[in-house]
C-alpha cells in the first residue's frame, strides 16, 4: 500500500541453479533436507559452511534465522556414491541491522521477554538471545566442529571483510540512508567484526554445554566412553546381518568427538529410527 515500506526478495526461480562453484545443484528447502538427513547417513549438512554463514548472521545482528530462513545446495560429495552434502543458502533477511531504542521499555524487552530481539550494537550483548531462533538447527548441524574450528573460521572471516569491502558495500545504500546512517554502520561493522573470534568462542560454549548427536532412520550403535575429564561418543552403522562372534570388522564411524566435563553438562542422543543400539561404558 501506498506509504508503507516493503521489502523485495530474489529467490530461485527452478529447482536446478549454478552457484559460485562448477556444476548445477538442485536447491531444496530446509523441510526436504532434513528428511534426507535424518533418513540415511549419506546425506549430510555441510557444518563448516554453516558455521560460517551462522557467524555471518551473528556479525548483521540477523536473529530470525530459524530453519525456514534457508535453503540448501545439496551437492554430490566425493566421500562415496550416493553421498550428498548440504550447503546452507540464506535467505529472508528482514532482521539485519535490527535496533530496539526504546529506552528503558525496549531494554525490558529485549532482555526480559523477547531475549532474541538483539539490538544491532557495537558489543554482541547476548550470545543465547542472539542465536536463539536458530537453535533447532545449530544443535543438529554444528555438532561436530571443535572450538578451534570455531575460532579458525571468524578469524578468516575477519580477514574476508576488510573495510574497503565494507565502504564499498555501504555505498551501494541509498544516498539518504548513507548520510544517515553510513558511519554509524561503518562502525558497528568494524566493531563487531573485531569481536568475532571471541563470540565464536561463546556460541561454540553455548552449543557445547548441551550437545545433541542424532541418528538416523536406520539402525545404529551409539556408543559412550565416559571418562574423568571426558566423554566421547560414536555413532556408526548397525550390523545386523553379521552372525555373533563373525569377526566381521566394525563399519566406520559416522560421528565421532570428544565432549570435556568442563563444557559439557548433559549430552543428548537422538535415535530416530531402526533397533538402535545405546552402549555407555564407564572408565573414569
Amino acid at each position: 500500500m501506498r506509504g508503507q515500506l516493503g521489502l523485495l526478495e530474489e529467490k530461485f526461480s527452478g529447482r536446478a541453479v549454478v552457484l559460485p562453484e562448477p556444476g548445477p545443484v538442485a536447491v531444496v528447502s530446509s523441510t526436504e533436507a532434513f528428511e534426507q538427513v535424518f533418513a540415511t547417513v549419506t546425506h549430510q549438512f555441510d557444518q563448516p559452511a554453516l558455521l560460517r554463514a551462522r557467524l555471518l548472521d551473528a556479525w548483521l545482528g540477523d536473529w530470525d534465522r530459524h530453519e525456514g530462513q534457508w535453503n540448501w545446495a545439496a551437492r554430490p560429495d566425493a566421500a562415496g556414491a550416493g553421498a550428498v552434502r548440504y550447503q546452507a543458502i540464506p535467505k529472508d533477511r528482514d532482521m539485519v541491522f535490527y535496533r530496539l531504542d526504546d529506552g528503558a521499555l525496549g531494554w525490558l524487552v529485549g532482555r526480559v521477554f523477547r531475549p532474541s530481539w538483539n539490538t544491532f550494537d557495537t558489543r554482541f550483548t547476548s550470545v543465547r538471545g542472539l542465536m536463539r531462533n536458530g537453535h533447532y538447527l545449530d544443535v543438529r548441524a554444528l555438532n561436530q566442529l571443535s572450538r578451534p574450528q570455531f575460532e579458525a573460521t571468524a578469524r578468516r572471516m575477519q580477514q574476508q571483510l576488510p573495510d574497503t569491502l565494507l565502504r564499498n558495500a555501504l555505498r551501494r545504500l541509498p544516498p539518504t540512508v548513507q548520510a544517515l546512517q553510513g558511519p554509524r554502520l561503518l562502525a558497528t561493522l568494524q566493531a563487531r567484526r573485531a569481536a568475532l573470534p571471541a563470540f565464536a568462542t561463546d556460541f561454540y560454549r553455548e552449543l557445547a554445554r548441551r550437545p545433541l548427536v542424532g541418528g538416523t532412520a536406520q539402525a545404529e550403535r551409539f556408543e559412550m566412553l565416559r571418562y574423568a575429564d571426558s566423554t566421547v561418543v560414536i555413532v556408526r552403522p548397525l550390523l545386523t546381518d553379521a552372525p555373533t562372534g563373525s569377526g566381521r570388522a566394525a563399519p566406520a564411524a559416522q560421528y565421532r568427538r570428544t565432549f570435556l566435563a568442563y563444557e559439557t553438562k548433559v549430552i543428548q542422543l537422538e535415535g530416530l529410527g531402526g533397533n538402535d543400539v545405546f552402549v555407555v561404558r564407564d572408565s573414569s
